[in-house]
């Protein structure tokens, strides 16, 4: 390989820069060993527009990898299809369940208006999965870790009934650099501990980068100092939490683990070296 990895933030909450927009979501488009991927699509109402500002084309997508089903991660598939309709789509079978959360106005569907049928490349996972050389998909991560419990406010339709949603399509992107691994969350909706733990149980690389989102936004402070206690038994460089992390637990990591967690916006990028 020996290329230069380079990650761009597409789509995420906040922005600073001119000419780009931020909305609820989250999108990484992903240079790797001369191929193009994008991970996660946003809600799709301003990822065009910011790859566009960007200068990334749509056309030169190797393909396009979801964490989960969620709108605010697989709502702009849609338009990348409409431009670029053969481009290989990697996720969980369970991306297409319809999905809901309950607040007090009753059920609020969360799932993305795509149908597998639409799709014409559709590539499924459930187990870890090489995309290419260098580059994984988790698959579906062992819940092992009892304080990272599933909240029954997300919910899912199966055979007509709602359940809590077991997120089995939550997965993450693992990339090999010559640094050590980068680990790309969507959601986190596993647990951002299972997810590490999996990775470490299947790679004997070190981890460089943590980046995305890790759904600690309204979680409780007791959670949130576990999750701490947690990272600060993981040997990493730099965390870079996004998205749902929350401003309570980017501010207990930032006091924890100092200079090694950094924020990024919109436009934002990592570049690394590639695997010799």
């Amino acid at each position: 390989m020996g290329d230069e990895v380079e990650i761009t933030l597409v789509v995420e909450n906040s922005v600073y820069k001119s000419q780009l927009l931020a909305e609820h979501g989250l999108s990484f488009w992903i240079d790797y060993d001369d191929s193009s991927y994008l991970f996660d699509t946003g809600q799709g109402q301003v990822l065009t527009h910011n790859l566009k500002t960007l200068n990334l084309n749509i056309s030169e997508l190797s393909g396009v990898l979801l964490s989960h089903g969620h709108y605010d991660h697989a709502g702009g598939l849609s338009a990348i299809l409409e431009q670029q309709p053969e481009v290989p789509v990697y996720g969980h079978p369970d991306l297409f369940l319809p999905k809901y959360s309950q607040n007090t106005a009753g059920e609020v569907f969360r799932g993305f208006a795509m149908t597998k049928d639409e799709i014409n490349n559709f590539n499924p996972n459930t187990d870890l999965t090489a995309v290419q050389s260098g580059l994984w998909l988790t698959g579906e991560v062992p819940r092992k870790n009892e304080r990272e419990t599933l909240n029954d406010h997300y919910q899912v339709k199966e055979d007509r009934e709602l359940k809590t949603d077991p997120f089995r399509d939550d997965q993450s992107l693992v990339l090999d650099t010559e640094e050590g691994l980068v680990i790309i969350l969507g959601c986190s909706h596993a647990g951002v501990i299972n997810i590490l733990e999996h990775v470490q149980q299947n790679f004997a690389q070190e981890i460089y980068t943590i980046i995305g989102g890790m759904h600690l936004v309204n979680a409780s402070r007791d959670r949130i100092e576990w999750t701490i206690e947690q990272l600060q038994k993981i040997d990493f460089t730099q965390l870079i939490p996004l998205h749902c992390t929350g401003e309570r637990a980017v501010r207990a990591m930032q006091s924890a683990f100092g200079e090694r967690v950094e924020t990024l916006s919109v436009g934002d990028k990592i570049k690394l070296k590639g695997k010799k």
